[in-house]
C-alpha cells in the first residue's frame, strides 16, 4: 500500500475577453519550475478556507486584489508519492499587476489555443478543457 502526502491548494482564475490570466512559475519552484499555471498556492492549516487561500495567493503572487465569483471545480493530480487537490475559484482583479519574482517569473493573457501550447504546471491543461466545455474560454 502506498501513502500519499496530500496537498491542499486553491487558485484563481481570470478570465477577460476570452483570455486567461497565466503565471510562469519561478526558476526557484520546487515543483515544474518555469510552468505555467494560475495563481495559485497551498491553503494554510486550519485558520483559512479556500477561497481566502486563492484571494491571499493571487495578491501574493501577482499583486492585486481577488474578488471571487464562484467556485468553479476541485482539479486532483498525482505525482510520485503526492496527491494534490487544487480548489479553482473564478473571480475578478482589482488593481496594476505587480510580480512577486520569488514565486513569478512572467505573467500574461492567453487564449485557449495560445494556452494549450505552453508547458503547464500540475494538471493545468485538463482545467483549460473544463474551462472550455464550460464555454468560459473559446
Amino acid at each position: 500500500m502506498v501513502f500519499m502526502r496530500l496537498f491542499l491548494s486553491a487558485a484563481g482564475v481570470i478570465i477577460k475577453d476570452n483570455k486567461i490570466l497565466l503565471c510562469q512559475r519561478s526558476s526557484n519552484e520546487k515543483r515544474f519550475p518555469l510552468y505555467w499555471a494560475c495563481p495559485a498556492g497551498t491553503k494554510k492549516p486550519d485558520d483559512e478556507n479556500f477561497e481566502a487561500t486563492a484571494k491571499r495567493e493571487v495578491e501574493e503572487e501577482i499583486g492585486v486584489i481577488f474578488n471571487p465569483i464562484r467556485f468553479f471545480k476541485i482539479n486532483c493530480f498525482e505525482m510520485e508519492d503526492m496527491k494534490f487537490e487544487n480548489h479553482v475559484f473564478l473571480g475578478s482583479i482589482e488593481g496594476e499587476i505587480k510580480l512577486d519574482p520569488e514565486e513569478v517569473n512572467d505573467c500574461g493573457w492567453f487564449t485557449y489555443k495560445n494556452a494549450k501550447k505552453l508547458n503547464l504546471a500540475f494538471s493545468y491543461s485538463r482545467l483549460l478543457d473544463d474551462l472550455l466545455e464550460a464555454k468560459l474560454l473559446q
